[in-house]
């Protein structure tokens, strides 16, 4: 799995131009030599005591957008790390739609028919990356968001595949 740290517009084209086909790039000049099987974007602190969920993504829909029409690659975004739907009335209109369409990724996530899977790791801050030779695991540790709008972590961090 490649990962890529972030939740803006810069981790999101990454993500896109890990998953595209060659074909995909026959009119530009990055050429795609890494098949991939599947790329997690992993949130990331926007400030020191807040990690970054659906609510405060960098996104712009237009580029979010993008994911659902890539030739061999389809969004995945779990359902429980979304908020209650309720609560994208106080967001912003481009906000809001960029939340849709994370609603939207995580209801076709599971009918994924394509073979390399964009996958949306929110309330996620990378603490460590570990290997010999190479990048072998990626160490993240969970958050979530209190009341206040701060991160709460647990003490104990969560290994995750980036090989």
């Amino acid at each position: 799995m490649s990962a890529v740290i972030g939740n803006g517009n810069v981790a999101l084209d990454v993500a896109r131009i890990l998953a595209k086909t060659r074909a995909e790039f026959a009119e530009i000049d990055i050429v795609n030599h890494a098949p991939r099987r599947a790329v997690g974007v992993v949130g990331q602190p926007y400030n020191h005591r807040r990690r970054r969920g659906p609510h405060q993504i960098g996104m712009t829909p237009k580029e979010l957008g993008e994911l659902g029409h890539l030739e061999r690659a389809q969004p995945f975004v779990a359902a429980d790390d979304l908020p209650p739907e309720g609560d994208d009335a106080a967001l912003d209109p481009g906000q809001r739609k960029s939340v849709g369409l994370l609603r939207a990724f995580a209801a076709l996530a599971n009918g994924a028919a394509k073979p390399v899977t964009i996958a949306f790791d929110f309330f996620a801050r990378p603490v460590a990356v570990e290997g010999s030779a190479r990048v072998e695991r990626l160490v993240v540790e969970r958050t979530r968001l209190d009341d206040s709008g701060n991160a709460v972590a647990p003490a104990r961090p969560m290994r995750s595949p980036a090989g």
